[in-house]
């Protein structure tokens, strides 16, 4: 199937690598191939997916074809075998709903409040989202958050224009994630009144007004974006960063070994840090293994802990002492501590 609302190129002068680059592909596989079977299957699977949805993507299957690529969007039966890229692309019409939303509700942004709840506002029986797109005037009125709620009130303009840039830039992916997210961002005009929301999903994804888009945002410095928040004194952060690091790392294995893993015996501070920053995700870090490691660290007071990752960190020290602070009341000194040694890790 070929675009109705933009011209579709079938060949790129380079790799596959370099035309998925050039088209924007949201989601795709790089480093896999498939063969001209499985790519049928794959465009069949993708058609009958969207049949009818509001929500389309493009599927596009790349080859080498000499020096070039050739782009097929909708193969027949006689479908050249050979090697293939595979990857989705939001077509032009979708992009330009959301971003020119965005370039209306920002200008007129004022605050920006970070909430611990994404799901119902209170006082108006709809998700942040679904409140927006009824009209309904959700904590500028209609619908209140408890102070409980409300994280962060930003309303420096230095800030809000490094939250915009941070929040609004990156590569769209067409599809949306089923959970709820883990903070939600509302934007208020000068009186208070409810422009728009966006979700927050792990590490470095944002879904705005999601119920109405349907379009994350892989955002293109999720390590930038989550510093920000613990500058605000927003916490639970350290979980994204933690999980971030560890893939980094190569710590999270398709499989992993015992999960009752014992520290050296006589391991000192360091040691035990070391230790526990070097299991496995999430088997046994999170396991009895990493239990284990805690109980030890119990055994120190939280600022000798603190203590051994300040300066620059070995990264599985770094891992141990996160892994750690994610089960203390508060993970909000150790996401300032770390904060220097992330932005140059990740």
């Amino acid at each position: 199937m070929t675009a109705p609302d933009s011209p579709v190129p079938t060949w790129h002068h380079g790799p596959p690598s370099a035309a998925l680059d050039a088209l924007g592909v949201a989601d795709d596989e790089r480093g896999v191939v498939h063969g001209a079977a499985e790519v049928r299957e794959r465009f069949a699977w993708h058609h009958e997916y969207h049949d009818g949805s509001p929500h389309p993507t493009w599927l596009v299957a790349a080859t080498a074809d000499g020096d070039g690529t050739r782009l097929v969007w909708d193969p027949s039966a006689d479908l050249p075998g050979g090697e293939y890229a595979v990857g989705t692309v939001v077509p032009p019409r979708r992009l330009a709903a959301i971003t020119g939303w965005l370039a209306g509700v920002w200008p007129a942004t004022a605050s920006v409040r970070v909430l611990s709840d994404t799901g119902v506002l209170s006082g108006t029986g709809l998700s942040g989202d679904a409140g927006f797109l009824a009209g309904t005037d959700a904590l500028g009125g209609g619908g209140v958050a408890s102070d409980a709620d409300v994280l962060a009130v930003v309303t420096d303009p230095a800030e809000l224009d490094a939250l915009r840039r941070e929040t609004t830039t990156g590569r769209y992916t067409g599809g949306i994630c089923r959970c709820p997210g883990n903070l939600t961002l509302t934007l208020h005009d000068a009186g208070g009144a409810l422009l728009g929301t966006a979700r927050l999903h792990g590490h470095g994804s944002v879904a705005w007004a999601a119920e109405r888009f349907h379009n994350h945002l892989d955002v293109a410095d999720p390590t930038a974006l989550r510093l920000r928040l613990v500058g605000w004194g927003v916490p639970g952060q350290l979980a994204g960063f933690f999980m971030a690091l560890a893939f980094k790392l190569d710590l999270v294995p398709d499989e992993t070994g015992p999960d009752d893993p014992a520290p050296p015996a006589g391991a000192t501070l360091t040691g035990i840090l070391d230790w526990l920053g070097a299991l496995p995700v999430p088997i046994p870090a999170f396991g009895p293994g990493g239990e284990t490691g805690r109980r030890l660290l119990a055994a120190y007071p939280a600022e000798e802990i603190m203590a051994a990752v300040a300066g620059d960190p070995p990264p599985h020290r770094m891992l141990g002492a996160m892994n750690w602070a994610q089960f203390q009341p508060d993970d909000r000194p150790m996401a300032r501590l770390l904060a220097p040694a992330l932005r140059r890790l990740l």
